[in-house]
């Protein structure tokens, strides 16, 4: 589910940026949504700070200042050592990599 959010929100700023959403009713199709989900994300996005409006003259909503969203996501394995300091985290051993030779330990934390 978190991925399908990432990809959906990476679509929307491509759109935008392409300026080829259409209008609300064309932009929800597009995304396969609904034209209130549409809106919801777009006030979403505005109350984060990201400029943006329908422009009747290009039957799009635009940006009116250059943004770009970039979403990142980055595992990093951390030496045992490390791990055993995450506050409210747990060490499971060799489970997840169970297939794999080299057997990692896996750490989950918040």
């Amino acid at each position: 589910m978190l991925f399908e959010e990432i990809n959906r929100l990476q679509q929307i700023d491509k759109l935008i940026r392409l300026n080829c959403t259409g209008n609300a009713q064309e932009f929800a199709k597009k995304l396969n949504l609904s034209r209130r989900q549409v809106y919801n994300i777009i006030e979403s996005l505005k109350d984060m700070g990201l400029a943006i409006e329908y422009n009747r003259h290009i039957g799009s909503f635009v940006y009116t200042k250059p943004y770009k969203i970039n979403i990142t996501f980055e595992i990093t394995e951390l030496p045992e050592h490390e791990a055993m300091r995450v506050k409210a985290g747990f060490i499971v051993k060799n489970n997840f990599f169970a297939n794999n030779n080299n057997a990692k330990t896996v750490v989950y934390g918040l």
